[in-house]
């Protein structure tokens, strides 16, 4: 997994940023259901894994679909 995590910045980000998400939503995993104990046990395997996983220096941008795009003039209306 390594591998692949290594040849791919954006995906690591991505991963990396997921993880470190649910660390910071203890509430909503309690809101789930979860006990204290459940969550201290999945917070303890996330960390393991992000301390498996490369940093990335890449800053997030937004996503292709999350930007502002010129619409083309079709016909001459706009």
């Amino acid at each position: 997994m390594r591998k692949i995590l290594e040849k791919d910045k954006k995906f690591t980000l991505t991963f990396r940023l997921n993880l470190e998400n649910i660390l910071r939503n203890e509430e909503f995993l309690q809101k789930l259901g979860f006990s204290k104990a459940d969550i201290t046990k999945i917070f303890s395997r996330i960390q393991k894994v992000l301390d498996a996983v490369p940093e990335v220096e890449k800053k997030w941008s937004n996503p292709w679909w999350n930007v502002d795009v010129e619409t083309p003039q079709i016909f001459g209306k706009t």
